[in-house]
C-alpha cells in the first residue's frame, strides 16, 4: 500500500527545489527586462504557487486520510475504490 503521507514529501520537495529556481534561471536579470507591474504580477503568482504547495504539504503531512478519502463520500462509494487501489 501506498504511503499516503508521500504526497506531502512531495510537496516539500517541489517548495525545496522553488527557492533555488529563482537564482539557477537568473529571474532578476530577466525581470529586470519586464515593466514593473508585470515583475510584481509574476514574483505574486510565483509566491502564491509556493505557499500553496506549502499549504498541500502540511495537509497532507498532518491529515492525510480526510484527503484521501473525503467524508463527502458514502461508504458505498469508499470502499470499492480503496478496493481497487491496493
Amino acid at each position: 500500500m501506498v504511503n499516503p503521507r508521500g504526497g506531502g514529501a512531495g510537496h516539500f520537495a517541489v517548495v525545496a527545489a522553488s527557492t533555488g529556481a529563482p537564482k539557477v534561471l537568473r529571474w532578476k536579470e530577466e525581470l529586470a527586462g519586464l515593466r514593473p507591474l508585470n515583475g510584481q504580477i509574476f514574483s505574486a503568482c510565483a509566491g502564491y504557487i509556493l505557499t500553496i504547495n506549502l499549504l498541500f504539504g502540511m495537509i497532507s503531512l498532518a491529515a492525510p486520510l480526510p484527503l484521501l478519502f473525503p467524508p463527502w463520500f458514502t461508504q458505498a462509494a469508499v470502499w470499492p475504490i480503496a478496493g481497487i487501489a491496493a
